[in-house]
């Protein structure tokens, strides 16, 4: 949902429709879609620690929701695909598979409570 700028503005571009920021990205919508994908891709990458914040920071800049962000926020730290496999050995299995599902749970209800919240 981007709206073009009034002519009357003083620099003319893309604006996001719910919180007037310039969007680069387009990911301003606040869809589950959107905070699902986020979640569930977010599993895959590796971030160094204390990485996320600027990660967030940045892509908050750039015209990303309050949904995705907060899914970002929940999902950054806890874990990355490379994670389970070092410890496979150790663990179950069926303990990885609930872990990496909390993680997704949680990155998700993060979304939909920073959308409810209206940050």
């Amino acid at each position: 949902m981007l709206l073009l700028r009034a002519a009357f503005s003083p620099s003319p571009g893309l604006m996001c429709t719910c919180c007037a920021a310039p969007v680069v990205i387009g990911l301003c919508e606040q869809r589950l879609g959107w905070i699902i994908a986020f979640a569930v891709r977010r599993t895959l990458f590796v971030i160094p620690t204390a990485g996320e914040a600027p990660i967030v920071q940045a892509m908050v800049a750039l015209g990303i929701g309050a949904g995705p962000a907060g899914t970002l926020l929940m999902t950054l730290p806890p874990i990355g695909l490379p994670s389970p496999a070092m410890v496979a050995p150790v663990l179950r299995v069926r303990v990885l598979f609930y872990v990496t599902a909390a993680v997704l749970g949680f990155g998700v209800a993060g979304g939909l409570l920073a959308v409810w919240l209206h940050l």
